[in-house]
């Protein structure tokens, strides 16, 4: 079992996180909710000089959110102002998912506006009821469905895609393209079938949240040994996203006994039962089939459910 610890302001010293690890703490997290790892380069030299081994990163998410102010906005009743481009900063899908007449809770609803006026890039809006607004402050809209992303684009400053061997760089190549961040190649040698005698990782690892993207595990060695060799190159973690779960022979606990944090899979080949499965997180392919089925029949193309 591990145990995590929290970094922050009242244990950012190298001393208290040493004594920490000798305590039995085997891990550390690290909140980005508030700003990408770039921003806390002085936090990861201390978990280094500490000998903290093991970093989870949590990351922001899809949130409503007031971008950075330059210093905090006093509004006041019946006053207009506008969010978006030369305005007060906010996510791009609010502005594309509201109509006029939407009210708009800022700072947990300390604030409130509605909505004027929608044009390309900005929400022309009245204050209803006014007060002060900061950074980073939380937005609402209640009943409008908005289409936020599942990643920020600080989360995507921090992840890279890899290949765990050559043959999947195109795969991996078409993943980073599509999630706008790096690749990374695992250049692989085998001694003989399903046994890997050495692993080299080609590309930006230090510090990068790398997701292992193939098409099936079958004994789960070359997987296992590329997420050695990028964690031991930098990684601040590592994980797999694997369409077909084979794992044949000793694949469960490599994985369980892996430095790998999660493996996702999908549920086109059932899982072994009474396996410890701890680390693999099973994905439907249920709704992804049935919209393809209705493609087809209805004579509709198909591409866009897929990554190329």
């Amino acid at each position: 079992m591990d145990f995590y610890g929290t970094i922050g302001p009242a244990c950012a010293d190298v001393k208290l996180l040493q004594q920490m690890v000798e305590a039995g703490m085997t891990g550390i997290r690290m909140n980005l909710s508030h700003g990408p790892l770039a921003a806390h380069e002085d936090w990861l030299a201390l978990l280094r000089k500490a000998g903290v081994k093991k970093l989870l990163i949590d990351l922001q998410g899809p949130e409503l959110r007031i971008g950075r102010l330059p210093q905090p906005l006093t509004l006041t009743a019946g006053q207009t102002v506008r969010l978006g481009t030369q305005g007060i900063p906010c996510p791009a899908a609010l502005v594309q998912g509201v109509q006029p007449g939407q009210e708009l809770l800022l700072d947990d609803g300390k604030l409130l506006a509605r909505v004027d006026a929608v044009e390309s890039d900005a929400l022309v809006c009245t204050v209803v009821r006014g007060g002060v607004l900061q950074s980073r402050k939380s937005l609402a809209a209640p009943g409008a469905d908005i289409q936020m992303p599942t990643l920020t684009a600080e989360d995507k400053e921090n992840l890279a895609i890899a290949a765990p061997d050559m043959g999947g760089a195109k795969r991996a190549n078409a993943y980073a393209k599509e999630l706008a961040c790096p690749v990374i190649i695992c250049h692989k040698s085998r001694e003989r079938a399903n046994v890997v005698a050495s692993i080299t990782a080609i590309g930006d690892v230090e510090g990068k949240n790398i997701v292992i993207v193939d098409d099936l595990i079958d004994t789960a060695g070359t997987l296992v040994k590329a997420a050695e060799v990028l964690m031991e190159k930098g990684a601040a973690s590592v994980r797999a996203c694997v369409t077909h779960a084979v794992l044949s022979g000793p694949a469960y606990d490599r994985i369980n006994n892996s430095c790998l944090k999660e493996v996702f899979v999908t549920d086109t080949i059932p899982l072994k039962e009474g396996a410890d499965t701890s680390k693999i997180k099973v994905v439907s392919m249920a709704e992804t089939f049935a919209a393809i089925i209705r493609k087809v029949y209805n004579y509709e193309p198909i591409s866009t459910e897929f990554i190329f």
